[in-house]
C-alpha cells in the first residue's frame, strides 16, 4: 500500500474503527478525518500518526510511510499532540518518529534532535523550493555515507509525497526494511543504483533490477534541502 490513505483504510477496517469514532479520539473534525482518508488532504501530523497507530494497533513507521513491520512494537513509544500552533506566517515543520541511515543500514532508535520546527513560509518556498508546505517533514540523517554534503546528525527537509524517482537526487528509500538516505538514480534499463558521497568510505554502489527487486523496494520521499550544524 503506497499511498498513506490506503494504509490508514485498512488499518481502520482492521480495527473496526469508523471515521467518527478516529476523528473522536484524535480530538479532529470529521471532515479533516474523512479527507485524509479519501486521499484529498496530506497525511497526519506526526502527533496524530503516532495517535492513529496506537489506536489501531498498527507501527507508526508503517502507517506514516508504509515502511517496516506493520504490527505494532510493544512499548512503541507515543508521541505527544503539540498543544501550540506557529505564528502567523510562518509552517509548523514536523519531524517523523524515525531516523535514516546515511551508512549501512543500522536502526536508529535515539532521541530526536528536534520535534519540530516553526519556519517562515517565504523561506520554505524561495530556500527549500516548494509551495506545499504540508508536504516537508523532517528526518535526522544518522551516518556518514553522505559526507560531504549531509553530516551526522543533520535535519533533512523531505517531501514524503515525492513517492518515486525522477532525477538522480538524494533520496529516503525503504530496502527491505532498511531506512536509508542515499543518492539514487534510475537506469534506461531500469536498474536502480543506490551511491554514497563519502566514497573513501562507503565505496561500494549498489544495484537493484527493478524488474525482480521492486516489492521490496519503497521510495519514502525526495531531500530538499538540509541544516548543517557549525561550530564557531
Amino acid at each position: 500500500m503506497v499511498e498513506y490513505s490506503d494504509r490508514l483504510d485498512w488499518a481502520m477496517k482492521e480495527a473496526g474503527m469508523d471515521v467518527r469514532q478516529l476523528s473522536d479520539a484524535l480530538d479532529a473534525s470529521y471532515q479533516a478525518v474523512k479527507k485524509v482518508i479519501d486521499g484529498k488532504s496530506s497525511a497526519f501530523n506526526a502527533a496524530n500518526n503516532a495517535r492513529a497507530a496506537q489506536l489501531l494497533n498498527v507501527s507508526g513507521d508503517w502507517l506514516a510511510l508504509g515502511v517496516g513491520p506493520r504490527e505494532r512494537k510493544t512499548g512503541e513509544a507515543i508521541l505527544p499532540a503539540l498543544s501550540s500552533r506557529p505564528p502567523e506566517g510562518y509552517t509548523r515543520l514536523e519531524h517523523l518518529p524515525y531516523q535514516p541511515s546515511m551508512g549501512t543500514g543500522r536502526s536508529h532508535d535515539g532521541d530526536l534532535v528536534v520535534h519540530h520546527l516553526d519556519v517562515l513560509d517565504s523561506f520554505i518556498k524561495q530556500k527549500v523550493g516548494t509551495t506545499s508546505t504540508s508536504r516537508v517533514k523532517l528526518l535526522t540523517g544518522i551516518g556518514q555515507s553522505m559526507m560531504p554534503a549531509i553530516q551526522d546528525h543533520d535535519i533533512v527537509f523531505v517531501d514524503v509525497e515525492h513517492r518515486w524517482i525522477d532525477l538522480p537526487g538524494y533520496y529516503v528509500i525503504d530496502v527491505g526494511g532498511l531506512l536509508l538516505l542515499k543518492k539514487a538514480m534510475i537506469q534506461s534499463n531500469g536498474i536502480l543504483i543506490l551511491r554514497s558521497e563519502n566514497t573513501v568510505e562507503f565505496p561500494d554502489e549498489e544495484r537493484f533490477d527493478l524488474a525482480t527487486a521492486a516489492d521490496s523496494i519503497t521510495v519514502c520521499g525526495k531531500v530538499l534541502a538540509w541544516w548543517t550544524l557549525r561550530k564557531g
